[in-house]
């Protein structure tokens, strides 16, 4: 089954609504998808615990830190940490302590001597209007360590042509989810779609939770024990 394309979901939502081909139309229906999409890659977790990071999303991989320099940069689809930073099973450390940014500032206050980082924070930094993220070290490293670590990306918001990320599952979840802030957003009403998207996914994020569980001691072994490899959903680390 081919993937959907944005173009198409909107015109779904477009007969969903019954609305025309005007610019307002539109926009409003080319809305309705963006809030689906979004809602969809970042659930909330029905049990409570925040949102949901779907295995599609995951990516383990690693940075080498530069000598002298507390930051490194994250990479561009960075949408928060899964976990992080440990180090290659040869080095005998244990894995960074994560803590904010401020606990870091106050460290670096009280001793800025250089050595290999024990503690890390994510801070961002905006260049010509744009907002990258990055990994904030302390102590400030004193060489070029290898670490790894996993995050959930954040992908691009498609439109015309191009399809949503993700496996094919996810179209179906999209249009219930266009459908569902359509309802909400144009209708003013939360009925049979959202009631409906709620239940598909819960389904899918149990689905994914076992597979998630199947695949964890695999991922871990292979990016401790043999780090030059391709991790088990094939990104390279």
């Amino acid at each position: 089954m081919a993937k959907k394309t944005f173009n198409e979901v909107v015109e779904l939502v477009r007969a969903f609504l019954g609305v025309g081909s005007s610019a307002s139309d539109t926009a409003k229906c080319q809305a309705c998808v963006q809030t689906g999409y979004r809602d969809v890659l970042f659930p909330g977790d029905l049990r409570g615990r925040g949102y949901y990071p779907w295995t599609f999303l995951q990516k383990h991989t690693s940075l080498t830190t530069t000598a002298s320099s507390a930051t490194s940069d994250l990479p561009s689809d960075f949408g928060g940490i899964l976990y992080g930073f440990t180090w290659a099973d040869e080095e005998s450390r244990s894995p960074l302590l994560q803590v904010g940014v401020q606990d870091i500032l106050e460290a670096k206050a009280v001793d800025t001597s250089e050595d290999y980082p024990t503690m890390f924070a994510i801070t961002t930094s905006t260049t010509a209007g744009a907002t990258t993220y990055q990994a904030m070290f302390w102590p400030t490293p004193d060489d070029a360590y290898t670490l790894y670590y996993g995050y959930v990306i954040c992908p691009s918001m498609p439109s015309g042509s191009e399809v949503f990320y993700g496996p094919e599952w996810v179209d179906e979840l999209v249009v219930a989810a266009s459908y569902a802030a359509a309802e909400r957003i144009e209708l003013d009403r939360v009925g049979f779609w959202h009631q409906f998207l709620q239940s598909r996914l819960q389904a899918a994020i149990d689905s994914d939770r076992k597979m998630q569980r199947r695949d964890q001691w695999q991922t871990y072994w292979r990016i401790t024990r043999y780090p030059a490899i391709t991790s088990v959903d094939g990104n390279p680390v």
